[in-house]
């Protein structure tokens, strides 16, 4: 019997300024692979199809706490880089600073609770975090027949429908 794993799971994420992630999931000994490597569904029952759903839905979990992950390793790099240009420069970090917060909103809370994410599974870019609900989140829940007004559903959604990515 063949040793290869059934699937296969490439992971390519660079962080330049932006991160690229190619997922590739090819199965050798599955006959419904055709040549090329896609899989034509049509052929799948019901189960198989659900099952494959399953698995991209947890790959793509993860790959979304990976991409938080790296950009926040991204952010930190950055900060560096920053304070680094502005020393080289001669300014103070302590003005800069200053003038680059100027107006924006300070948070005061250091509770963890405040800072999780709820991220769309299906694109890692639409996340909610607390307050007004987002028009995508109200448009994902009215359509999968949850009342955003009704905070039963609101946090019944959150936890069927949302990957949490704790701080």
């Amino acid at each position: 019997m063949d040793s290869t794993p059934s699937h296969q799971l490439c992971f390519n994420a660079n962080l330049d300024l932006s991160i690229n992630a190619t997922i590739l999931i090819f199965d050798q000994r599955n006959p419904a692979h055709n040549w090329n490597g896609s899989m034509e569904y049509e052929q799948l029952s019901l189960d198989e199809l659900q099952k494959q759903a399953d698995e991209i839905a947890q790959q793509q979990s993860v790959i979304a706490q990976l991409l938080l992950k790296k950009r926040e390793e991204g952010r930190g790099d950055f900060i560096r880089e920053l304070r680094e240009m502005i020393l080289e420069r001669g300014y103070d970090l302590e003005d800069i600073a200053s003038r680059l917060t100027r107006g924006a909103r300070k948070t005061t809370s250091n509770n963890p609770v405040d800072k999780r994410r709820y991220v769309d599974p299906n694109d890692h870019e639409r996340f909610y975090i607390r307050g007004p609900l987002p028009g995508w989140l109200k448009e994902q829940m009215q359509a999968n027949g949850y009342d955003p007004a009704n905070k039963a559903d609101r946090d019944r959604f959150k936890v069927e429908r949302l990957t949490l990515i704790e701080p």
